[in-house]
């Protein structure tokens, strides 16, 4: 069978939030009543039958794809499964059962990825502003600050916003959104001011001196977070009535800037890893049309670390709407945002728009953070949730779509416990699989 990765259901929105649908399970129990003779005696046990043949493996073939191919005309790679059915260790051609492609910079129907985004504006910004200054340090790191201007990039309470690039010995490129919370008219609870020392510091995936890091040789740019809107919003509020407007909320602009700076640097890398944890983990999702739009051919890895998209009825339309940030949201999708909050069907609109990209999620079975502290659902409801839309994504799209669950209700891995065992893998080897695109990257669950 021949399939092409495409989603002719036109699919949702991103991001943040709150309570999640209640997943019912009914059962029916038949009693049989049986008449009340004696028991019979019990017959003999038969002999044991034959051993059961042995199981026969799954495998995966990938074929680069040079520009110009009939199934990916501007080159990628073609994508073949099935039963290894001889055992010989080796994908033959008649035990194929399924081949897909990932194509570069392009959608389903071979458009460029996104372009309904683009039509919305949400890279009105692309292009706009460029860094007051930008300055090397003796590690290396270069620190790029914007000014405020007018409408420019901003954080939360009006000040500065900065962001960082390092160089790798290598020439893949490495774009981490940093987290922080998030702030609304309702609960704000953010990080207020943009600062690189947490890049500084080099912790877990960021460490450019660790030799077990999968990512150690890739240019980095890390954004710190400080616009309590995931990096999304385009809006600024008079939050005390005094006339002069005191919560701004400018990811776009923050994300727009940072990314030129980011272009200019490195603007041919071999791949991009897109990822962030927590609130640039939901960032991720914001940040990929503006990726894509500034790298068309790259193949894009997007690794969501603790931003997956658990909601509850009306609050992902809320922050969205309150925001400013609809834009990221295709008009032609009537399920962006579902009826439960969740945004399961916007990852699979990601997916089906862009077939250069792989996507894995990460997040503790009940994550404090998000399932108390900002949904408000608990644990056991967040995890019905979670397990039940991941496994739903990953059945939408199993050739490019990966997830994994720990146990416990930690937040956060790539910096925090990068190292740590989950299931038979580690987060760190999960990652490199994850980047290598490999046959041993698979779903980890605890």
């Amino acid at each position: 069978m021949r399939t092409f990765i495409n989603n002719d259901n036109n699919e949702v929105f991103m991001t943040l939030t709150p309570i999640s649908k209640g997943l019912l399970a009914s059962s029916l129990a038949i009693l049989m009543t049986a008449c009340s003779g004696d028991d019979g005696t019990d017959g003999a046990n038969g002999a044991p039958g034959d051993a059961g043949a042995d199981g026969r493996n799954s495998l995966v073939n990938q074929t680069t794809l040079d520009a110009g191919s009939a199934d990916c005309p501007t080159g990628g790679t073609r994508i073949d499964s099935g039963i290894d059915a001889n055992s010989n260790g080796v994908l033959d051609a008649d035990e194929v059962d399924q081949t897909s492609f990932v194509c570069n910079g392009e959608s389903a129907e071979g458009a460029m990825a996104f372009q309904e985004l683009y039509d919305q504006g949400v890279d009105r910004y692309l292009g706009v502003f460029t860094p007051m200054s930008s300055t090397l340090g003796a590690d290396g790191v270069v620190e790029h600050v914007f000014g405020t201007g007018d409408r420019g990039p901003q954080c939360l309470r009006g000040g500065d916003y900065r962001m960082a690039t390092r160089d790798g010995t290598g020439d893949a490129l490495m774009i981490f959104l940093e987290g922080g919370g998030a702030c609304t008219s309702q609960l704000c609870a953010a990080t207020e001011a943009a600062s690189n020392d947490q890049f500084r510091g080099q912790f877990g995936i960021l460490n450019g001196s660790d030799e077990t890091n999968p990512a150690a040789d890739f240019n980095v740019a890390y954004f710190p977070y400080c616009d309590g809107s995931v990096f999304s919003g385009d809006v600024d509020y008079d939050d005390d009535g005094d006339g002069i407007d005191d919560r701004f909320h400018r990811g776009v602009q923050n994300t727009s800037a940072g990314l030129d700076v980011v272009a200019s640097a490195y603007p041919a890398p071999s791949i991009i890893l897109l990822t962030g944890n927590s609130a640039g983990g939901y960032g991720t999702n914001y940040a990929l049309p503006l990726v894509r739009k500034l790298w068309p051919d790259t193949p894009i890895r997007m690794l969501n670390d603790s931003g997956v998209g658990i909601a509850f009825p009306g609050y992902t339309a809320f922050v969205a709407n309150e925001w400013n940030s609809t834009a990221f949201i295709p008009a032609s999708c009537e399920t962006c945002i579902g009826a439960d909050g969740h945004t399961t069907d916007y990852h699979k609109y990601q997916l089906a728009e862009d077939r250069n990209l792989i996507t894995g999620f990460m997040s503790t079975a009940q994550d404090s953070t998000i399932a108390d502290t900002f949904i408000g659902i608990g644990g056991e409801a967040f995890e019905a949730a979670l397990r039940a839309e991941m496994a739903d994504l990953q059945a939408a799209h199993p050739d490019r779509f990966r997830y994994l669950i720990a146990a416990g209700n930690d937040h956060t891995f790539l910096q925090r416990a990068f190292a740590l065992p989950v299931g038979d893998t580690t987060i760190r080897d999960w990652v490199e699989d994850m980047i290598e695109f490999n046959q041993d990257w698979d779903t980890v669950t605890e």
